[in-house]
């Protein structure tokens, strides 16, 4: 079915016709004769895709969802079908698409035989990720997925070449920190995750990261954002309850360790910034089903950074 987009002719004298309705007949030679179109298909795309590249992405910029739609839903060809997917890649030119076994045959060795993708609105919005960060910093490659089809495709070829497919967001590395005389002791980073852990709601457990480069935070082991968007869909647009997430803190990172000291000498606005952090990082993942529920704790965060600066008049008065 998914290769309704061929038209062809297949000459037989053995399909077995009801004469009545003049339809073909389910029949084992239906069967074979399916499984062998499809295979000669799925070959002839291949062949084509190595002879002349450009009209074959020309082909696949057209009907390239015609072609995931394969992977998904055919379980006995979406390896190879698989073969003439093509996606963006952190390594590749903006607009220039790869197909997986580009991406294999320049894979570093310490990648553990895994493939990794990151969904993500654009390739501004991917390249920016916190969870590229670990990637960037090891020059590893990962394909861009834009389209939540994209997803699907992932999750059901879920290997390719005896390679696993991981999303960036699942993935586990560990990077050598930029600033780690600055970080935070390790008795001081357990106070600040215990402390997170009871002030900020929506938190079931706050770890130390070593994937983090840049970025003071990332929630970790979350439910996919586009399938939770989908869900949304379904509901009439009711998001489903958000579970409790698992926050991931960069301990070298000058916020992370302002905040470890704003706990005894501005508790209220170390609990905002908190509060604040753990948003950001819900936004990153793509699970803050509505942005507004922030803005007061934005709002009050500026509030507090301009006090000192207000005019004498406007100052709260203490007396």
């Amino acid at each position: 079915e998914w290769m309704r987009f061929f038209k062809g002719v297949v000459d037989s004298e053995d399909i077995p016709l009801n004469i009545s309705r003049e339809t073909m007949q389910d029949s084992m030679l239906m069967r074979k004769l399916s499984s062998v179109l499809t295979k000669k298909a799925v070959k002839f795309l291949q062949e084509r895709a190595k002879l002349d590249k450009e009209a074959y992405l020309s082909f696949y910029q057209e009907f390239g969802q015609f072609i995931k739609e394969g992977v998904y839903a055919d379980f006995d060809n979406k390896h190879e079908v698989a073969k003439l997917l093509r996606f963006e890649s952190s390594r590749a030119e903006p607009g220039e698409l790869i197909s997986l076994d580009d991406y294999v045959g320049r894979m570093a060795p310490e990648q553990n035989d895994e493939i990794y993708w990151l969904l993500a609105p654009s390739r501004d919005s991917a390249l920016s990720s916190a969870y590229m960060e670990a990637f960037q910093a090891k020059g590893m490659e990962v394909l861009l997925l834009y389209s939540t089809v994209d997803e699907f495709v992932m999750s059901n070829l879920m290997n390719y070449a005896s390679k696993s497919l991981v999303s960036a967001e699942a993935a586990k590395l560990d990077v050598d920190s930029k600033s780690e005389d600055n970080a935070l002791s390790d008795e001081d980073a357990k106070t600040l995750q215990e402390w997170m852990v009871t002030e900020v709601s929506g938190l079931k457990d706050v770890k130390l990261s070593t994937r983090l480069v840049d970025s003071p935070a990332i929630v970790v082991g979350h439910e996919s954002a586009s399938m939770r968007r989908m869900m949304t869909m379904v509901e009439s647009g009711r998001a489903p309850t958000l579970p409790d997430q698992t926050l991931e803190i960069n301990a070298s990172h000058p916020i992370i360790v302002s905040l470890s000291a704003a706990r005894s000498a501005s508790p209220e606005i170390a609990t905002q910034v908190a509060n604040q952090l753990f948003s950001n990082a819900l936004v990153s993942a793509g699970l803050l089903d509505d942005p507004r529920v922030m803005l007061p704790n934005v709002n009050a965060l500026m509030a507090a950074v301009l006090a000192p600066h207000a005019p004498a008049g406007d100052k709260p008065d203490k007396a």
